[in-house]
């Protein structure tokens, strides 16, 4: 019988009356869209039921494939060369600075500051003064490589 994708708009074979989907990728892509609020809650909880494992699982994974991390190290400290434009000497000791801020705070604190990219490198972003920032580590963990063009205000 003939039927209709309801994800997809694609007409398909059925060999059932109640399906409803042209595929496992239609009818897994239609469950995400309707339920967004339950997966990223579900998600969330994983995640904080599951982070002293995941930190586990990640100095395993890291320290079993090394060579992977490597290569992944040396392409963010190419990517940071390219990126990286001529400085003067006063601009260089404001950097130095934000990275020492960013130590006092994680002392002060007990919490750890990361100093990051506003606009990430991976996005065309400089390793300039005026894109950098000290965050605390959760924040910038959050953020990952996206564009918060709200942290400027921080500055």
């Amino acid at each position: 019988m003939q039927k209709v994708c309801e994800r997809c708009g694609v007409e398909f074979e059925a060999k059932r009356r109640d399906v409803r989907f042209c595929s496992r990728v239609c009818k897994s892509a239609s469950y995400r869209e309707a339920n967004r609020e339950k997966l990223a809650a579900y998600g969330a909880a994983y995640y904080a039921a599951n982070c002293d494992k995941r930190a586990t699982q990640g100095a395993a994974w890291e320290k079993a494939n090394r060579d992977k991390r490597n290569t992944i190290n040396a392409n963010r400290r190419a990517r940071k060369r390219k990126a990286t434009v001529p400085l003067t000497q006063d601009e260089m000791a404001r950097i130095k600075a934000i990275y020492a801020e960013a130590e006092t705070k994680t002392r002060e604190t007990g919490t750890t500051w990361h100093v990051d990219h506003i606009l990430p490198l991976s996005k065309g972003g400089l390793h300039h003064l005026n894109n950098l920032i000290a965050i605390p580590a959760g924040m910038n963990l959050t953020k990952h490589d996206d564009y918060w063009p709200d942290l400027y205000a921080l500055q």
